[in-house]
């Protein structure tokens, strides 16, 4: 029995890491571009200061450790963008980027898209969600 609930455990944890719903009410669009990107909030996203981990891979399913991110945040109901300055992203290795600071001044519905760029070829994943 104890032996099942690992396995369990295990699994639960694979599939999130796997791009299970890590940040439930986010929604993700389609993958743009021949790159294989997923993008999880550590513990958000939440009006303030948000960290975004960017997943990166070809289409073969390659980690892609040489990349140029960019991100572009922007509330469409109403027609701004963040007040803050652009995320920094730090390369985490294994395919690994982690975006931060990411600013959502308040609370409304959010776009959020990231642009990848590198030898591989190129990339875009949008997700949008209500704070």
């Amino acid at each position: 029995m104890r032996l099942i609930a690992i396995a369990v455990l295990t699994w639960s944890a694979f599939i999130s890491a796997c791009g299970g719903e890590a940040n439930p009410g986010v929604q993700e669009s389609t993958s743009k571009g021949n790159l294989v990107m997923s993008l999880e909030f550590d513990d958000g996203p939440v009006v303030g200061d948000n960290v975004l981990f960017v997943t990166l891979a070809d289409a073969e399913r390659a980690r892609i450790e040489k990349a140029n991110l960019s991100v572009f945040l922007y509330m469409p109901t109403m027609g701004m963008g963040s007040s803050g300055a652009p995320p920094k992203v730090s390369n985490l290795g294994n395919g690994k980027y982690k975006l931060s600071p990411v600013v959502l001044d308040m609370a409304g519905e959010w776009l959020v898209r990231v642009s990848a760029t590198a030898e591989q070829g190129s990339g875009e994943k949008e997700l949008t969600f209500n704070l």
